[in-house]
This record gives structure tokens, C-alpha cells and sequence, in this order.
């Protein structure tokens, strides 16, 4: 039996970073589906991090790429 996992999904692709909770693995997935056809030569990066340290790694993406697109789905209905 797994443990559940509470931290938070983000991929990024392209010009954007897209945001997911943990119950929003399916929504994720098809997310990351899109991005690896819109953008084929770039491997769309998939990585989770806790609640609590979103709001730095925001931060510092954005420290890094100013242009960047920030896309928070988490206020999405749960699957």
C-alpha cells in the first residue's frame, strides 16, 4: 500500500508552468499530454512539491523567467 502523496503537481512546458493539487493526477496527466504535442522538442518537466513551498519556487521561476506564465488550475473542481 502506497502512501498518499500531499504535495502539490506542477509541469512545466513551453513558456508556462501549470499548477495541480494531489487529487488532480488525471487532470495533470492529460495536461502533460497536450504540452508534449504542442511543444515535441521540449520534454515537458513534471515535478511535485509541497503546499508550503509552492510560494518560493514560484518565486524563483519567475526570478529566473520573468515571461513566464504561472497557470493555477487548483481552484478546479476535484476529479
Amino acid at each position: 500500500m502506497s502512501e498518499k502523496d500531499d504535495r502539490l503537481i506542477v509541469l512545466a512546458g513551453g513558456d508556462a508552468v501549470y499548477v495541480f493539487r494531489p487529487d488532480q493526477d488525471e487532470t495533470a496527466q492529460a495536461q502533460q499530454a497536450v504540452l508534449d504535442v504542442a511543444y515535441p522538442a521540449d520534454e515537458t518537466a513534471r515535478f511535485r512539491v509541497a503546499p508550503d513551498r509552492w510560494p518560493a519556487a514560484e518565486a524563483a521561476l519567475l526570478a529566473e523567467s520573468p515571461d513566464l506564465t504561472i497557470v493555477d488550475v487548483r481552484g478546479a473542481g476535484s476529479e
